[in-house]
């Protein structure tokens, strides 16, 4: 999303079981930032309802190792960026990712969207933004 809360891309990746929901938080969030990178966006304002995992990317929580590698790839893209900021938000202003990421689940391999959402999508833009597609282009 810009700015002004217009949905600009959606992404999902297969989702493997890595063993701790922090470490599947921290690779959600490392794609995020390649695919922003990938389109050209240098300035970034990362909202996650992971308080851990953004308390670790603000170097304000050590944590163990494995979850940390994850977040040393993500300070190492730093370097092609202008700007990036790390916002945690409750989970119930989160819904889109969070229903994306569930979607995610069940695939076999990456999917993006861009302009043209699928309706339950949009429908998670209109819960937690209150906007309406139309409104929003």
């Amino acid at each position: 999303m810009n700015n002004k809360s217009v949905l600009l891309h959606a992404h999902g990746s297969p989702i493997q079981f890595v063993g701790k929901s922090m470490i599947v938080e921290a690779c959600a969030i490392r794609k995020c930032v390649e695919k922003a990178i990938q389109h050209g966006w240098r300035k970034l304002y990362v909202l996650s309802d992971a308080k851990g995992v953004v308390d670790v990317l603000r170097k304000n929580m050590k944590t163990t190792w494995d979850i940390d590698v994850v977040c040393e790839d993500i300070w190492n893209i730093f370097a092609s960026l202008e700007h990036i900021v790390f916002v945690h938000i409750p989970r119930r202003f989160n819904v889109v990712a969070h229903n994306v990421a569930k979607f995610s689940i069940s695939l076999l391999s990456e999917f993006s969207w861009e302009r043209l959402f699928p309706t339950w999508i949009v429908n998670d833009v209109e819960l937690s933004f209150g906007q309406t597609m139309s409104r929003m282009n």
